[in-house]
C-alpha cells in the first residue's frame, strides 16, 4: 500500500495542479470580459433607445476645392446621371434636367452656386 500512496501523491504535486488553476482563471477572465461587454452593449442599446447617440451615416464629397458630408438620412439617393436636357432661360449653375426610372430630377453645379467655377 506504501507503493500505491506515494505514487499517489506524486500524481498530485503542485505542478501537476497548475493547469487547473490555469483553466479556472481562464474562465473567471472570460466571464469578467463577458461581464463587460455586456455592460457595454447594454449602454449602447439604452443610449439607442433615448436617441442620446444617434450616428448619422454620411458620405464625404469634394465639390471643387471644398470639402462636404452629405447627411445620407436626408438624400433620397444617389445615382449616377447618364442624359442631361438643358432648360433655357435658367442660371449657369442650373445644369438642366435628368430622367431617373420616370422621374425628373433637377441637376445643379454646387460650386457654380456659390459664385465658384
Amino acid at each position: 500500500m506504501t507503493q500505491s500512496t506515494s505514487h499517489l501523491t506524486a500524481e498530485l504535486s503542485p505542478s501537476s495542479l497548475l493547469p487547473v488553476n490555469k483553466a479556472a482563471a481562464d474562465a473567471d477572465s472570460r466571464r469578467t470580459r463577458l461581464r463587460e461587454f455586456q455592460s457595454h452593449l447594454l449602454e449602447r442599446m439604452q443610449a439607442a433607445r433615448s436617441g442620446a447617440e444617434a450616428q448619422e451615416s454620411q458620405l464625404g464629397l469634394l465639390i471643387g476645392q471644398t470639402r462636404w458630408l452629405l447627411n445620407l438620412q436626408e438624400a433620397g439617393e444617389i445615382v449616377a446621371v447618364d442624359k442631361i436636357s438643358r432648360v433655357p432661360l435658367t442660371h449657369d449653375w442650373f445644369l438642366g434636367l435628368s430622367n431617373v426610372r420616370g422621374s425628373l430630377i433637377s441637376v445643379i453645379d454646387l460650386p457654380g452656386t456659390r459664385g465658384k467655377v
